[in-house]
């Protein structure tokens, strides 16, 4: 069970590579959709490559090691197209792509003492950051793989990491959003920012910013229904009687005996719940 006090730590599994050279900041810059050209050194922040139709082509998360180096880091599938798509992008950018999954181990530490627990368990870490997106601070440490586990924190499994970040309706890619959803679709602020400059897809952001204010017509929310319920993808999910939409993914809370479930339906309906 989580707690808002203790403190607990999971192990992401994540794949990462390295974009290095000196074009390397210019180069993703004009590709994603957050601005990569502020941010500063040894900070993180989440961005998305999309198609010329503002779809959802790969969602990741970019740490800035330096002026001319960055990690990507996301899931196995996420980091697979991200990789993919930006080294088919290279004409004549004097930058290279180098996969480091085997170099790094990929912490999040878990509750209002995550800082605390680093310091006294892992002593100074080079690449960490800090995340507010859920109900409890989540701080992101990547160790040297060799080195050991840290001790006298609890580890707790993916599920209940899950488990936040459905509380807090942020859409994992290729389970919740895939390259059939607009990028407004889901609830990913924290991986855009408008002015920051051309990048794919951002005509379509741009219009729907200009004349909807944001808001497509169709949306993923997360739905909370009593009792354990189970969910194949894209199988409808009602409640009272109305249909809402489809199942992309669901996880059981037995702490409110209550099930999330993350739905793709018509905005019109999910905004009633």
């Amino acid at each position: 069970m989580l707690s808002k006090n203790h403190i607990q730590m999971v192990q992401a599994e994540t794949h990462i590579f390295q974009c290095e050279g000196e074009d390397t900041l210019p180069f993703l810059h004009r590709l994603l959709t957050n601005h990569v050209q502020k941010m500063p050194s040894r900070t993180c922040q989440w961005n998305a490559l999309l198609d010329r139709k503002g779809k959802v082509r790969t969602l990741f998360q970019l740490y800035k090691l330096s002026d001319t180096a960055a990690l990507c880091i996301g899931s196995p599938l996420a980091i697979e197209k991200a990789h993919s798509i930006l080294k088919s992008l290279v004409f004549s950018e004097r930058i290279t792509f180098t996969d480091v999954s085997d170099k790094y181990r990929h912490l999040m530490f878990v509750g209002r003492e995550a800082e605390t627990a680093i310091a006294n368990t892992c002593g100074h870490l080079e690449i960490s950051w800090r995340e507010e997106l859920y109900a409890v601070p989540v701080i992101h440490a990547l160790l040297p793989a060799a080195s050991p586990m840290p001790s006298q924190i609890f580890l707790l499994p993916k599920e209940t990491f899950d488990l936040l970040r459905m509380q807090a309706c942020i859409p994992e890619f290729g389970i919740d959003i895939t390259e059939d959803n607009i990028l407004l679709e889901g609830n990913l602020g924290h991986a855009h920012v408008r002015g920051k400059g051309c990048y794919p897809g951002q005509e379509v952001i741009e219009r729907l910013y200009a004349y909807a204010d944001g808001k497509t017509p169709r949306l993923l929310k997360t739905i909370r229904l009593k009792g354990e319920q189970h969910f194949t993808h894209d199988q409808e999910v009602s409640m009272n009687g109305e249909v809402l939409g489809q199942a992309r993914s669901f996880i059981y809370n037995p702490a409110e005996d209550a099930t999330l479930v993350m739905v793709y339906g018509k905005r019109s309906t999910l905004d009633r719940f």
